[in-house]
């Protein structure tokens, strides 16, 4: 609707390909994978999780230059958890060290009380 009003505005001052590019950059806003990678039209992707852990890496993901086998356990994902639910040891200390203050809650005076 915002575009439609735009080129209504400036019908007389804008040019025809003025008005092209002003819609063009109004749907690569609107739908920036679309623009910034064509192919991906034509390409089914797979089923989405929306947990970053069980993601699989697409193209965008994956490293051009190869990793060397010894830097491996550095892209390792840390488990904030064990299997049991227990919290990981290595992040234990620093888990429990953390202090959170509860702000105490005001009571909103009622109008006309």
């Amino acid at each position: 609707r915002h575009q439609a009003k735009f080129l209504w505005h400036y019908r007389k001052s804008l040019g025809r390909d003025q008005m092209l590019l002003s819609s063009l950059t109004a749907l690569a806003i609107m739908a920036p994978g679309s623009f910034s990678s064509p192919g991906a039209l034509f390409k089914r992707k797979g089923p989405r999780t929306n947990v970053s852990t069980t993601e699989r890496l697409d193209a965008v993901y994956t490293p051009r230059l190869k990793v060397d086998s010894a830097y491996e356990s550095w892209f390792q994902p840390t488990r904030v958890t064990l299997s049991n639910g227990e919290l990981n040891p290595v992040l234990a200390e620093d888990a429990l060290a953390t202090r959170f203050r509860r702000q105490p809650v005001q009571k909103l005076a009622v109008q006309g009380a």
